[in-house]
C-alpha cells in the first residue's frame, strides 16, 4: 500500500467533511499536510498540526499562490486531494439562471484544472 509518511499532502476543501477528515487522516499517517478552503481555518490547523492557507481553487491565480506556497513551506507536494466542491441545489439549469451553475462548475471542475 501506499506509504504518505514524510510525503507533503495539499488538501483543497479541507476545513470541513469529507476534506477535514481527509486532513485528519493524513496528518495522522505521518504526513506533512496543508489544505486550503476560502474560509479562514487557520485556527483549526493549528490545533491539528497541519498548515492553512486560505485560497478559492476557482481563481487560477490563487491556485498559483496556493501550490508556490505549500512548496515554499512544505516542499514539494507530492500528493494533491482535489476535494473541494459545490453544489448550488437552487439553480436548476432550466430556470436560465446560469450565474450559480458557473459558479458550481469553476469549483468543480477548472478548479481541479488550475490544481
Amino acid at each position: 500500500m501506499f506509504s504518505v509518511t514524510d510525503k507533503v499532502v495539499l488538501v483543497t476543501g479541507g476545513g470541513s467533511g469529507i476534506g477535514l477528515a481527509t486532513v485528519k487522516r493524513m496528518l495522522a499517517a505521518g504526513a506533512a499536510v496543508a489544505f486550503c478552503n476560502r474560509s479562514d481555518h487557520s485556527e483549526l490547523a493549528g490545533r491539528l498540526g497541519a498548515t492553512f492557507i486560505r485560497a478559492d481553487v476557482s481563481d487560477e491565480e490563487q491556485v498559483r499562490a496556493l501550490m508556490s506556497q505549500v512548496s515554499d513551506r512544505l516542499g514539494p507536494i507530492d500528493v494533491l486531494v482535489n476535494n473541494a466542491g459545490v453544489w448550488d441545489f437552487d439553480c436548476p439549469i432550466t430556470t436560465g439562471d446560469t450565474g450559480a451553475f458557473r459558479r458550481d462548475h469553476e469549483v468543480n471542475v477548472m478548479g481541479t484544472v488550475y490544481c
